[in-house]
């Protein structure tokens, strides 16, 4: 309100301002004023450009900040960087996939602003990153999960809204009464209205048996309660469910995938490989065939940019990707933990995704330190923001928009 009467003006320093000024003070006086370009470009975008949010900044200025330093002591600019200067110290890099792609974007963005004369970086390849394909849960998981749930009339109840309804954790939270029609064989989260299968309406009237008889006097309008909120209106908490499906061999997500993945291939998806994640990467991914000839993606893509769940893609000849005809205005958030110490990672990869559950959001891990969160339009998920940045701001994690770049066919 004061900024807008032109009382109060907010002079605070910029945050990133700071970050770059402490970083890269050793940088001789043109290398800076070069990097500021790219840096100004990445911030405040172009005509063509779409603005990055910070922390994409950060992610790309971290991976660069090895090289500055080897260099910015040997040369007084930028363009007197060689090809061979990049490919030599790249050779034995432990994480050249990124950092190469931080470079071709300084370059290239230099080359484009004709502050260099040409680009160093180009047709310099970043390796492979292995990819991963969504894998069912095998028979002993399975049978694990059902013998823990015959334990628990709570964790039955969860298992059957994960496992065969593929609800998220947020959505299995807040499940309400008036959503489960036991009479008419009917499930209605988020007005989806889904038929109800035998076992889960067997698993709900068993924990309601259960519920009516610990506690006969709540008016809890949730379906699951607790000792917490059984005299409430609240849903039960995060830690409650975390703390519920620690019986499991798996966790929720794992569950639900396991879900999503038995549709898919019910529905016809067909994995399909795609090229430029990273220089020289294929990642295969889940499309959902449309009418129309098009397809819909129907995973979270760990890798490549340029593409979210739900948009509509053409294929070549060769079953790649070969254009996006067709946007859903989700976005991907993907963070990469390279190389924690142990301890710290449990702690971290049990924070991310317990807040990931607790807004309700898809998500899809590679091993256990590379995570792409698919995010809704108009989907703000702060906390998780919080947790992520922390990890970024103690040097322990890169994360990025999956939009960063464009998409780019293979050629």
């Amino acid at each position: 309100m004061f900024e807008n009467l032109e009382i109060f003006l907010d002079d605070r320093a910029d945050s990133l301002d700071r970050w770059c000024r402490k970083r890269f003070a050793f940088l001789p006086p043109d290398i800076r004023a070069e990097l500021d370009t790219w840096i100004g470009l990445l911030r405040h975008g172009t005509s063509r450009r779409r603005p990055r949010a910070r922390s994409t900044v950060v992610t790309l200025l971290r991976p660069v900040l090895p090289f500055l330093t080897e260099y910015g002591g040997k040369y007084t600019t930028l363009r007197q960087v060689t090809r061979d200067d990049l490919t030599t110290w790249l050779t034995n890099r432990y994480h050249r996939a990124y950092e190469a792609s931080a470079l071709r974007s300084l370059f290239g963005t230099l080359k484009a602003e004709r502050l260099i004369f040409s680009n160093p970086m180009h047709g310099i390849k970043g390796g492979r990153i292995p990819t991963t394909i969504p894998a069912s849960l095998t028979t002993e998981e399975v049978e694990e999960i059902a013998q823990a749930a015959l334990q628990d009339p709570d964790l039955r109840v969860v298992v059957a809204l994960s496992g065969i309804h593929a609800l998220a954790a947020l959505q299995i939270r807040t499940l309400l009464l008036d959503q489960v029609d036991l009479a008419e064989c009917r499930l209605d989260p988020e007005s989806l209205n889904r038929p109800l299968d035998e076992y889960t309406a067997k698993a709900i009237t068993d924990y309601l048996d259960h519920r009516r008889g610990r506690w006969p006097d709540s008016t809890n309008p949730h379906l699951l309660i607790s000792r917490n909120t059984a005299t409430t209106t609240s849903a039960v908490g995060a830690l409650w469910l975390d703390k519920l499906v620690k019986l499991l061999p798996v966790g929720l997500d794992r569950l639900r995938q396991d879900r999503i993945l038995e549709e898919a291939l019910a529905s016809g998806a067909e994995p399909l490989h795609l090229a430029h994640g990273l220089d020289g990467q294929i990642e295969q991914l889940w499309l959902k065939p449309l009418n129309d000839g098009t397809f819909s993606i129907a995973c979270i893509p760990l890798r490549v940019y340029g593409l979210a769940l739900g948009d509509r893609v053409l294929l070549s000849e060769d079953d790649e990707v070969n254009e996006v005809v067709g946007l859903s205005w989700h976005r991907v958030l993907r963070m990469l933990m390279p190389n924690p110490d142990p301890k710290r990672l449990i702690e971290a990869t049990a924070r991310i995704k317990h807040e990931i559950d607790s807004v309700g959001l898809l998500s899809e891990w590679s091993g256990d330190r590379h995570v792409a969160i698919d995010v809704p339009p108009q989907t703000t998920p702060s906390q998780l923001f919080d947790v992520m940045q922390r990890e970024v701001a103690e040097a322990r994690a890169f994360w990025e928009w999956a939009d960063a770049m464009p998409f780019s066919a293979p050629r």
